[in-house]
């Protein structure tokens, strides 16, 4: 059964919903594409279907990479709570609910 087709202007692919089973995906790309698939693939040392599925994975996660999380606490001089809560800021106004 055809579960999802996406057009993009390099990519056409089909996912075939197979139940408990993993689905199978056809993916029609324009050449450029694959070389650079290909090459990737090969520089990693995993398969162009390994590669497109951890590509996939990784675009679809929810929530922040390693890399962001790092950041937390990295400025020393960001204000802290108590310093943004007596801001001479003003509010905006609340809604009521």
């Amino acid at each position: 059964m055809l579960q999802l087709i996406k057009q993009h202007k390099q990519l056409y692919l089909h996912i075939y919903d197979k139940g408990d089973a993993m689905a199978q995906v056809t993916i029609y790309m324009n050449n450029n594409l694959e070389e650079k698939i290909k090459t990737i693939a090969q520089s990693m040392n995993i398969s162009i279907s390994k590669f497109i599925a951890t590509s996939l994975e990784q675009q679809l996660k929810e929530e922040w990479p390693n890399s962001i999380k790092k950041l937390s606490g990295s400025w020393d001089d960001f204000a802290d709570l108590k310093e943004i809560k007596n801001s001479a800021a003003a509010d905006v106004p609340r809604v009521e609910f």
